[in-house]
């Protein structure tokens, strides 16, 4: 059996297009994060399994589409395994995994597993120091910096780019212009550090980080005495006690965010056996379970995801349809787009009305004046790039 690899690229954002089209002996199809590129992996032959017309192999998986149409992969030869990228071929590792390319699709990382134990980034084909294990595998901040965690025996170390932060522990990396934040364990506790510098220590937990836009503002979630606590620009503007329900709160990086200005913070709570979204001192909305916390862009509405049983959008505490599953949450002209899925069919609703179903969706996009919304979807064997009314 070949497989053979078929993509489709998109050329305008708000130009209706077909960007693929499936071939009938399809078994499986795969779309880059934004939907604008699809690759279908179809039965063509036999003698093992190639991308488009590339070398064959046993077997192909992990297939990773950029931005810019660039494709890599992992391919299976007998005992080995290499990442293919471009068609070219690297060298024999042992495993392989966390393929992922820049958001400008010019760079690629990726974590090989040289021998049990014994792991390495590979940024850009240049492979990183040995760790153990590659804790957190490599994504790139906004400058285009590759970013890791490397846990060794005594330590674990943060990579971004040339710099590199070592602690005992070290997790959560957030960015805001050009600074840097993470969470690391010091011998008072947790700690909350900013460039490298301690901005405070001695915490239970350190739940979430955000900076403002502009990178002028700082905020983070940390729990001491039985409190949490929300940090900002070095003071304690909230508190509230730590409930049985949080007290084990896992790190999350959507428990903070600030309006587009700066000049409001949003943040995660627990109040009543619920979790709840807070502007100050007032609470927003409530619900089992609550994420993607997204202001407008004039900062005056904030919508986020509700889930439990069902899933729905809350805008300003007041909460829309229900689905299996929501995701993808866009602000424009005053109302919020997001994807949907109902069992195996998709939806892309914007503000008051629904599109689909589909047999898959991407997320939306607005145009500038807020009367249209673009994004990809698959209808039957065509993979295309909608445009629709708002």
């Amino acid at each position: 059996m070949i497989i053979a690899l078929i993509c489709g690229i998109l050329l305008q954002d708000f130009e209706p297009r077909r960007i693929l089209t499936i071939p009938e002996d399809a078994v499986e199809t795969v779309r880059s994060a934004d939907g604008r590129h699809a690759a279908c992996v179809v039965r063509a032959g036999d003698g093992g399994v190639a991308i488009a017309g590339g070398p064959a192999f046993d077997r192909i998986t992990d297939v990773a589409l950029a931005s810019n149409g660039r494709v890599a992969h992992v391919a299976h030869e007998g005992g080995t395994r290499r990442v293919v990228v471009d068609g070219v071929k690297g060298e024999a590792v042992a495993g392989a995994r966390g393929l992922a390319f820049s958001a400008d699709g010019k760079r690629f990382a990726y974590v090989a597993t040289i021998a049990e134990g014994r792991e390495v980034a590979v940024v850009d084909g240049k492979a990183g120091a040995e760790y153990l294990m590659i804790a957190l595998a490599p994504e790139f901040a906004p400058d285009g910096s590759a970013v890791y965690i490397g846990m060794a025996a005594r330590e674990t170390t943060l990579v971004v780019g040339d710099r590199t932060f070592t602690h005992r522990t070290v997790s959560l990396p957030v960015f805001g212009g050009k600074k840097l934040a993470y969470v690391a364990r010091t011998p008072e506790g947790m700690g909350m550090f900013v460039d490298g510098e301690r901005v405070e220590a001695g915490y239970h937990a350190v739940a979430s980080s955000a900076f403002s836009a502009d990178g002028a503002r700082f905020a983070y979630k940390a729990q001491r005495d039985g409190r949490w606590l929300i940090v900002v620009d070095g003071k304690v503007e909230h508190e509230y006690e730590a409930t049985s329900e949080e007290h084990d709160l896992p790190v999350n990086p959507s428990q903070l965010v600030f309006s587009p200005d700066g000049k409001t913070l949003a943040y995660m709570g627990c109040e009543g056996g619920k979790r709840t979204l807070r502007l100050g001192d007032r609470t927003v909305v409530s619900g089992a379970e609550l994420r993607s916390p997204r202001f407008s862009a004039d900062g005056k509405s904030i919508a986020c995801v509700v889930a439990g049983d069902k899933e729905s959008v809350s805008v300003d505490g007041v909460a829309g349809e229900s689905f299996d599953g929501v995701a993808a949450l866009a602000w424009g002209n005053g109302a919020v787009a997001y994807v949907a899925r109902s069992g195996e069919d998709w939806f892309v609703v914007a503000g008051a009305r629904k599109h689909g179903p589909y047999a898959w969706a991407g997320p939306p996009r607005w145009s500038a004046d807020g009367k249209k919304v673009a994004f990809a979807a698959t209808e039957g064997r065509h993979h295309e790039w909608k445009v629709v009314e708002r």
